[in-house]
């Protein structure tokens, strides 16, 4: 996954770019975002009455946007089965993202309107959210359980790839780990259920650091080089005369 000083470079670095902003973004989302109670007439309360609660959502729905097209500045420039493989993991994980995004995207829209709608007495509000949510939230879940089985085989593949370092695929097994049993042991509204975008938004950002770091001395190298070059000439034309 090294990076040149070619313009194919420069594209991943946005995209490597755009990963960092994202992981940042569902970050910020997941520290703002309010505790639900596990009854629904409180969750319907919270959610009317949390000012910002549209704009958490919307934030944490740029940030999954974002790491969706980030994802692919960590895929390998060099053709062969390895950058298959790495390809379809990566489809199965952005196949998780999206279907955990529209439950993101449902409590940004629907939520608010249905609490609303409940707060000013409309109790068919509150059973039309509690279903919908429902089918939402089994979304949200099989999206978490496609990206731990995906960060499983993420893990294997740098573990038997070498060019990681060891925490890569360590971090990539824990989002697994921690992401099944999040799908399993805890409550689809919970927090926990969730780990598995959670913990792979670590390795993402951590990624991405890696991804730009590379970038820099990349073009460190390239300059250090060229100007060697152009002392050498220069000494050589100065010999010449």
């Amino acid at each position: 996954m090294d990076l040149s000083v070619t313009g194919s470079g420069s594209a991943r670095v946005w995209l490597a770019r755009a990963l960092l902003v994202g992981t940042a973004l569902l970050g910020l989302g997941a520290a703002l975002h309010p505790m639900l109670p596990p009854d629904l007439t409180g969750q319907l309360d919270v959610i009317a009455r949390t000012e910002w609660w549209r704009a958490i959502h919307l934030v944490m729905l740029a940030g999954s946007g974002l790491v969706i097209v980030g994802l692919w500045s960590q895929l390998p420039t060099d053709p062969g089965l390895s950058r298959r493989l790495l390809l379809v993991i990566f489809l199965v994980i952005v196949s998780g993202l999206v279907l955990n995004a529209s439950n993101i995207a449902f409590m940004a829209q629907t939520g608010p309107h249905d609490a609303a709608r409940f707060m000013q007495g409309n109790t068919d509000a509150a059973s039309g959210f509690a279903r919908e949510h429902d089918i939402s939230l089994m979304r949200a879940r099989i999206g978490n359980a496609l990206v731990a089985l995906a960060c499983g085989a993420l893990a294997v593949y740098l573990w038997r790839d070498g060019r990681q370092p060891s925490y890569m695929p360590a971090l990539a097994a824990l989002a697994a780990i921690g992401g099944i049993v999040g799908v399993i042991a805890f409550d689809p509204s919970s927090r926990g259920a969730v780990a598995a975008v959670a913990l792979f938004a670590v390795w993402a950002a951590v990624a991405a650091v890696r991804t730009l770091r590379g970038r820099s001395a990349s073009s460190s190298s390239f300059v250090r080089t060229t100007a060697g070059h152009a002392n050498v000439a220069a000494r050589a034309g100065r010999n010449k005369l």
